[in-house]
């Protein structure tokens, strides 16, 4: 099975929903540049998850997920026992097993099972496997950047690009209207808003809900025009959203051959990086 803390599939690929239409928060994009996840893009294609945005620009291996990110995934987990909303308390190695201690909101259970797959960020991982010893203290060694996002709806269009990047302590805003799938009818603006990795540090353990005005300042100070008081505002906080020192390895296996950590931990920062990672591992596994 697979344990989702969250109400659905997506993780870092997040779509948020409002009733002016729906806002990527996550990773507004990823980019295939190896054959092998370049094939996957090309499968999700043609069953109509996935297209490649913006459709007039020169990133021909930049795709989106049609009617958001997250749906990106939906065909992947198609089959799959999903168990959302259930947390991981703990991880025990009894009997050549893994025993995993679940929370759905009920009371804690506990299950038992051969092998266990942390496909998590290493400075959450190593909360699991310190325990276990070597190879996992070497999660310690990744290193992640932080980043406020905000996701706005202006009641008209701004008279601006669709995208800005790198504008003082705005590291990107993108203009979420008329991407693949999107089937808004109104006339407001939706924008997501991304914080540089150091402004986002320094106001790390500020309550989110303090950060929409900070958030909406930043854009306006980023922009010519008046971008008047937002229909709807919500800041964002993603502790681990950017891999800024990975490790190196594809995957960590540990106790006894029973955990692996796999991710963008390992390799990289893209989600290519987490596809390659996850490959490696079912090769080797496959090996053995």
């Amino acid at each position: 099975c697979l344990a989702e803390k969250s109400t659905g599939i997506g993780g870092r690929l997040a779509t948020r929903s409002t009733q002016w239409g729906v806002i990527d928060h996550g990773a507004p994009s990823i980019e295939a540049g190896g054959n092998p996840f370049r094939a996957l893009m090309t499968g999700l294609a043609k069953n109509g998850s996935v297209e490649r945005w913006p459709a007039d620009d020169n990133a021909e291996n930049r795709h989106v997920g049609v009617g958001g990110m997250r749906y990106l995934l939906k065909p992947l987990a198609d089959g799959l026992d999903i168990r959302f909303e259930t947390t991981v308390i703990q991880l025990s190695h009894i009997d050549q097993h893994v025993h995993v201690t679940l929370d759905a909101g009920d009371g804690t259970t506990n299950e038992t099972y051969d092998h266990v797959v942390l496909a998590i960020p290493a400075p959450q991982a190593a909360l699991f496997t310190r325990k276990f010893g070597a190879p996992f203290e070497h999660l310690e060694e990744v290193i992640f950047e932080p980043c406020f996002s905000g996701l706005f709806v202006l009641p008209k269009a701004l008279p601006i690009s669709d995208r800005i990047q790198n504008k003082g302590d705005l590291a990107l805003a993108l203009r979420c209207n008329g991407r693949p799938g999107d089937d808004a009818k109104g006339g407001e603006d939706r924008w997501i808003l991304h914080a540089s990795a150091s402004f986002s540090q320094k106001h790390l353990e500020v309550d989110k809900r303090d950060m929409n005005d900070a958030m909406l300042a930043l854009f306006q100070q980023a922009v010519d025009c008046d971008i008047g008081e937002p229909l709807y505002g919500r800041a964002h906080k993603w502790r681990y959203s950017r891999v800024y020192q990975p490790l190196g390895n594809p995957f960590l296996i540990g106790c006894e051959g029973l955990v692996s950590v796999i991710g963008d931990s390992m390799l990289g920062p893209n989600a290519e990086h987490a596809f390659e990672s996850a490959r490696s591992l079912v090769d080797y596994m496959k090996s053995i």
